[in-house]
């Protein structure tokens, strides 16, 4: 019996031995089952993987949970970090790629400002990250992720009149809006946006101070501070650098007819005379909602009341079938005037 017993030690040591650091970690494959954390996720082989390079947050754990958990995944290792584990029961700090893309989530993150960069973690592979947030690189999104990145950045406004829609554009409660939707005369409540598009009457915000608000013809709009809780960060969308281009892929999210947010997208149509012209159906709450391209950028501010144009015989019409958003450049030169930063 004792030889038998030796015998078994002797075998499972051997084993153990021989499956020690064994199993490499770039290239490992396997499914996302549970988003633990904005910056960790647990993989169906049991391997914890900390997402390396990005910080933790509530938007990178939401992105997380709608387009990565229970998608296939590539695990890539930095070259100064882990190469080899010796069981997949382990937690490790890497790089992740969606398979059917060959971007890493770490990129997505950190292009769109849904988390920002971890530089306690700075190895080689990093300064690439730094360097593209340095220079506001962004890249172009699904539409699935640019709803992400849209819906936690707007949100319903409730006046005593009606309702509309706003949108973050810093974290600190700078929100954009139309004139039309409040202009500073009314009470005004903000209802955050859940998740699946519904509203959150629990998440309420009231306005602190309106900046500005400017209505003549065609250009639209109010520039104010939402009152945030202690610390509370909001999240924004950046205003584009410049003019989009015509045919370009377009996306709305706003509080049409106040049954909750809906997100649609079209092709930027033209320009004219500070304001865009769309495809997307346009509905009374639409009023104040971000227009963005597909990198998450804003390009203009929604409109829904009727516009007027003159037609080719100078007669002045009711345009129909159309949609309108005021150019968010006209707003982003009133802002740098007054001195007031935004996100870029």
């Amino acid at each position: 019996m004792k030889r038998i017993l030796y015998s078994l030690v002797l075998t499972f040591t051997f084993i153990s031995v021989g499956f020690a650091d064994n199993i490499k970690v770039n290239g490992m494959q396997s499914t996302v089952i549970k988003v633990i954390s904005g910056n960790q996720v647990e993989l169906q082989n049991g391997t914890k993987v900390v997402l390396l390079g990005v910080q933790d947050s509530e938007n990178a754990k939401k992105y997380l949970e709608q387009n990565v958990k229970g998608k296939q995944v590539n695990i890539v290792a930095d070259s100064k970090q882990q190469q080899f584990i010796s069981s997949p029961l382990t937690t490790i700090r890497a790089y992740v790629n969606v398979a059917a893309g060959n971007v890493s989530i770490q990129r997505k993150l950190l292009l769109t400002r849904m988390a920002k960069l971890d530089v306690t973690l700075r190895f080689d592979s990093l300064k690439i990250y730094s360097d593209l947030v340095k220079t506001n690189i962004r890249s172009e999104l699904k539409l699935s992720e640019l709803r992400t990145v849209m819906l936690p950045a707007t949100f319903l406004i409730r006046t005593e009149s009606g309702i509309g829609t706003g949108f973050f554009i810093n974290d600190n409660g700078l929100a954009i809006t139309n004139n039309h939707v409040w202009n500073g005369n009314e009470r005004a409540i903000i209802y955050k946006i859940n998740d699946d598009g519904s509203y959150d009457t629990f998440n309420t915000r009231l306005i602190s101070r309106m900046i500005t608000t400017y209505r003549e013809g065609k250009v639209d709009f109010t520039i104010f501070m939402v009152q945030l809780d202690n610390g509370e960060k909001s999240a924004y969308l950046p205003i584009v650098r410049q003019q989009a281009t015509i045919g370009e892929e377009v996306a709305k999210l706003g509080c049409g007819l106040g049954n909750g947010a809906t997100f649609n997208n079209g092709v930027l149509s033209r320009y004219n005379d500070g304001f865009l012209t769309h495809t997307i159906g346009i509905d009374g709450g639409d009023s104040g909602s971000p227009l963005c391209n597909m990198r998450g950028e804003v390009i203009g501010i929604n409109v829904s009341i009727p516009i007027a144009e003159i037609d080719e015989s100078g007669t002045e019409k009711l345009a129909r079938g159309q949609s309108y958003a005021v150019d968010i450049l006209i707003i982003k030169e009133v802002l740098e005037k007054l001195g007031i930063e935004y996100g870029r």
